[in-house]
């Protein structure tokens, strides 16, 4: 690898206390790599008008207020969000949620109040990106857009 590719953590700590996930800092540089190059296709733009949703529904739609609680009492850093994934079930649904732009969550959510939701894999952005087709890739690097604006703006930084 050369000096122009690659991802260095200044510093990234997850945390398993009493079985909740934590992630008490973090932050990622990322100089190039594998990364997608966003364009401005009608793929792009599509896809981040369903991110842009995403993000909506879960910090807006008074449904998902139980989700969004549980996400920010796992995540306590947690100033934004996008659903990359969604898949629902009879019993519960699965989702794969990027959390600020720094890492990937896959949570399973059952349907029924009385069963916790379950955290099944927590993955940095490089690792997680390492396993998505072509189109995913895309819609990660819309996201982390998205989600680097909000930071962005959220910081005062705009």
């Amino acid at each position: 690898m050369n000096m122009q590719e690659g991802c260095f953590f200044l510093f990234c700590k997850i945390t398993d206390v009493d079985g909740s996930w934590l992630i008490e800092a973090g932050c990622m540089i990322s100089l190039g790599g594998n990364e997608v190059k966003l364009v401005g296709t009608r793929t792009e733009q599509a896809l981040r008008e369903q991110l842009i949703l995403s993000n909506k529904t879960l910090f807006e739609d008074t449904d998902k207020a139980a989700f969004l609680t549980y996400i920010r009492e796992k995540f306590p850093g947690l100033e934004t969000a996008y659903i990359l994934h969604w898949i629902p079930e009879q019993e519960e649904d699965f989702y794969k949620i990027l959390i600020n732009d720094s890492i990937v969550v896959d949570i399973e959510m059952p349907r029924l109040a009385q069963k916790n939701p379950i955290i099944k894999s927590i993955l940095l952005v490089p690792q997680y990106r390492l396993r998505l087709s072509k189109v995913n890739q895309i819609k990660l690097a819309v996201a982390m857009n998205l989600a680097g604006s909000t930071l962005i703006q959220d910081r005062g930084f705009s």
